[in-house]
């Protein structure tokens, strides 16, 4: 059976997280208590055993969209249709979804629903950042209207949004970095290529009302 989770489902839908997602342990107490709020869950004899999270964001023409996010199921459960069911249950009320493949195995999973890569992140190695510092809440404005003027196609970020990705960041000894010349650099503490490279990042998939627009965005 699918249906919305509740307050009571918090400990199964952790312990879901902890068998699908073991090395981000320490981002799960900072998700549930900062990000959760709508998610969808399949009930196997009275047991939660699998899941999938409703994020709400804006795109950057102001219709709603959501990000499908922490889709798991506990691994005896696996194999069963599951993930799929919740994923066609969450497309089934129209409008535009977007997810970010955890796994590269993924992109071509996902495909099966509809969707289609229309995100990328470029990677690349800097040489020391005399300047550099790290963001800090007040400088949510100016790391939006770079945002904003750089990324198009894009999900609007609130200030909510800023103040909540700061903090996730922060839990992977992450961190924005800023220049004094205005420039924002996106700063994870990764090893990446010394040459820039362009990455599959993001996936989104629309219904009929919203196909149009994607087709005139991304083709």
């Amino acid at each position: 059976m699918i249906r919305y989770s509740q307050p009571a489902d918090m400990p199964a839908m952790r312990g879901i997280w902890d068998a699908c997602f073991p090395e981000d342990r320490a981002f799960a107490g900072f998700f549930f208590k900062n990000l959760y709020g709508r998610a969808l869950v399949f009930e196997t004899g009275g047991q939660v055993t699998s899941m999938l999270h409703l994020l709400p964001f804006k795109r950057g023409d102001g219709a709603d969209v959501t990000y499908i996010y922490g889709v798991g199921t506990l691994p005896e459960y696996r194999r069963r249709g599951q993930s799929a069911a919740l994923i066609n249950a969450a497309l089934s009320g129209g409008g535009c979804c977007i997810l970010i493949p955890a796994e590269p195995w993924l992109f071509g999973f996902y495909e099966k629903f509809g969707f289609k890569t229309v995100f990328y992140k470029y990677e690349f190695k800097t040489p020391p950042l005399d300047r550099a510092r790290r963001a800090n809440p007040s400088d949510i404005p100016m790391l939006n209207a770079v945002y904003r003027a750089a990324v198009s196609p894009r999900v609007e970020r609130t200030d909510t949004h800023w103040s909540h990705y700061l903090d996730d960041i922060l839990v992977f000894d992450g961190g924005y970095a800023i220049l004094s010349n205005k420039c924002v650099i996106e700063a994870f503490g990764t090893d990446v290529s010394s040459a820039m490279t362009e990455i599959p990042f993001g996936m989104a998939t629309a219904w009929p009302a919203e196909k149009a627009y994607l087709n005139a965005m991304y083709n």
